[in-house]
């Protein structure tokens, strides 16, 4: 049998069962805002998007607007698709914008050079805004109030119509280097205000929001502007504490008066101050708003200056200092009693980011400690929801991408144990005890001959695989979920991937030993032992796979690399890459990449992009495996 007939034979086999799988087995197909409707929940569950240093957005500054409008396309369907109903997109990061105001610059983080916008004039907020609304996800607009640089570096940058080369007074330099506009200054605040008021009027925006930045922490030479303004204070930090509080009220009577439904929130940090400090503070030991920040942020609550407040409790329960448990059971009943909504800020960079073995956050225990958190939240009064922080943490991350999908699917509130990482498994994926062992009979729609093929209803934004999903639908190694539907975004599971592309190549080895979360009552536990003792699959450390995970899809170019280059497939690689993402590859997968690519089995999207670190979806996976097919039958 030749390489051809038997890949085919082999995708047939376990292509026609995971079909039968699905069929018999329908998976859960409301979506998270079909959820929210159902139970009449007006629960938040939000991520920022930062665009400060270019964290999130965009990933590399340009002025081509066909690269930024593929890049906010992607933010809304990825926060969709991880079940996300309200998007924190900052567009004013420092005394700038991310969208065409008569007020403030064109921000450097978008396109390179603070005053120059993009091609065509192109603007962002405008754009996010429609995108986001069309998937039903609020979006609010993320501003810092009083920075004007975010380093010591940048004074030089800024552009001739920035409102601090205008009117230099605004601006106050701090002994890190950095300048700010004046918290004393009226017109500091009218500014803001402004700002706020012309995003509001332009935009159909759902919120305007204040992140943690208020005073900067010690520093600033504000004394000869208390000495002329401070009269009737008997300190300097109850004057800074009111200057903030005034650019609050002045901030929501100014957005209210615009537009009233639109919301007016801040993001604190956690911590307004410790009980040793203050009466009726929380019983920690952290670093406190009221004293570093200058932010009054219990007085906002308790005098409604705000319509809701996210604090960033950004620390793990166990830690003593400031203890999660502890802290959201404060901002509970701080807020209990007023018509101020709580949304808690979590740490999912956290979970992303920590390197070191023995945190709380490290590895799978970040996971297991978001779970936690979220449960907590929802055992609360007075929470209304969260806010992730942030976007590529957990767009990057397989296990918190999982995660948020399945706590953000019901409404707020359903929790679900998250006891370990092969738990971590979609609700819409149905896991079998054993894998059947004969395929049903095709349906017409999947028969070879049926000539009058019919496209599924729900491949809307996916024509780019149809011809793929036609191909495999109509020689029988493929099927829908049902007669109509191919659910296209469904993401591909690192087990069911391993257990596919093993057997398509009729991978075969005696094997003692498995990974350490992968246990001999799952149905892919032989083709995964195969796959480690082969060396396909390799892990991720620990001896650990984490077969219920989504896989990525430079993972799966890496697995399908190493197969077809023991099998003699592959002989060389790309002299360079084609894809205009390259950069954004990890090492390890480079090389599969370049292969692949030159093989002719991994194409780019019609941008010229790879998306390496996108989770694989059914429709990815069919692209993939036809273009194997198709490859392979020419050797």
């Amino acid at each position: 049998m030749n390489a051809f007939k038997r890949v085919t034979v082999f995708l047939i086999a376990f292509l026609i069962v995971i079909g039968f799988m699905f069929i018999n087995n329908p998976p859960v197909k409301q979506t998270f805002t079909e959820a929210k409707a159902e139970n009449n929940s007006s629960d938040l569950r939000g991520i920022w998007v930062a665009s400060v240093f270019s964290l999130d957005f965009p990933v590399k500054t340009t002025i081509d607007s066909d690269e930024l409008k593929l890049e906010l396309d992607r933010i809304v369907n990825n926060a969709s698709e991880m079940g996300f109903n309200a998007i924190f997109f900052q567009v004013r990061p420092a005394c700038d914008a991310l969208y065409n105001s008569a007020i403030f610059p064109t921000s450097k983080y978008l396109t390179g050079t603070q005053g120059v916008a993009p091609n065509d004039n192109f603007d962002p907020l405008s754009y996010i805004t429609d995108k986001a609304h069309a998937k039903g996800i609020q979006l609010h607009a993320w501003i810092n109030p009083y920075r004007v640089t975010a380093s010591k570096d940048e004074e030089n940058t800024l552009s001739s119509n920035n409102p601090v080369k205008l009117n230099e007074k605004l601006a106050i330099k701090h002994t890190d280097g950095k300048l700010y506009l004046n918290p004393a200054l009226s017109e500091v605040r009218q500014l803001i205000v402004d700002g706020a008021v012309e995003i509001v009027k332009n935009y159909d925006v759902d919120g305007i929001h204040l992140d943690d930045y208020f005073y900067p922490a010690g520093g600033l030479a504000d004394e000869e502007y208390f000495a002329s303004q401070g009269s009737g204070y008997s300190n300097i930090d109850d004057w800074r504490r009111d200057n903030v509080t005034a650019l609050i009220k002045e901030l929501k009577t100014a957005i209210k008066s615009a537009k009233p439904n639109v919301q007016f929130g801040v993001s604190p940090a956690g911590i307004w101050a410790n009980s040793s400090d203050m009466e009726g503070g929380s019983d920690t030991s952290g670093s406190q708003t009221y004293f570093r920040q200058y932010a009054d942020t219990k007085k906002w609550v308790k005098e409604e200056l705000v319509d809701y407040i996210a604090p960033q409790i950004y620390w793990e329960r166990s830690l003593k200092s400031a203890s999660f448990d502890v802290l959201t059971k404060w901002w509970s009943d701080t807020v209990k009693g007023t018509n101020v909504k709580l949304y808690i800020g979590l740490a999912a960079y956290k979970a992303d980011e920590t390197d070191d073995t023995s945190s709380a956050w490290y590895g799978i225990n970040g996971i297991n400690e978001l779970n936690a958190q979220l449960d907590i939240c929802s055992s609360l009064e007075n929470i209304n929801g969260y806010i992730a922080y942030r976007y590529k943490n957990a767009l990057y991350n397989p296990q918190l991408y999982r995660l948020f999908e399945i706590k953000n699917m019901g409404s707020f509130g359903d929790t679900g144990a998250v006891e370990n990482e092969s738990s971590l498994v979609p609700t819409q994926t149905p896991v079998p005890t054993s894998t059947p062992t004969a395929a049903p009979t095709p349906s017409p729609v999947q028969s070879e001959n049926n000539e009058e093929y019919r496209q599924f209803e729900d491949m809307k934004g996916y024509e780019w695989a149809e011809s793929a999903v036609k191909s495999l639908v109509k020689s029988g190694v493929i099927k829908g979920v049902s007669d109509t539907e191919f659910m296209p975004s469904m993401k591909i599971k690192r087990a069911d991937y391993t257990l596919m592309i093993t057997r398509m190549f009729d991978g075969r080895a005696e094997f003692s030993e498995n990974f350490a979360d992968v246990t001999k009552d799952k149905y892919y536990y032989n083709e995964i032992g195969v796959a480690r003792k082969l060396g396909f699959a390799q892990g991720m450390g620990e001896n650990m796979f984490y077969p219920e995970n989504s896989i990525s899809r430079q993972d799966m170019a890496v697995m399908a690399y190493r197969i077809l280059k023991e099998k003699g497939y592959i002989t060389e690689l790309s002299e360079s890459a084609a894809f205009k993402d390259y950069d954004t590859v990890s090492d390890y997968a480079k090389d599969a990449i370049l292969a692949l690519n030159y093989l002719g089995v991994l194409n780019g999207d019609t941008n010229g992009n790879v998306r390496p670190r996108d989770m694989a979806s059914r429709a990815d996976t069919a692209v993939f495996i036809n273009n194997i097919r198709t490859v392979l039958s020419g050797i």
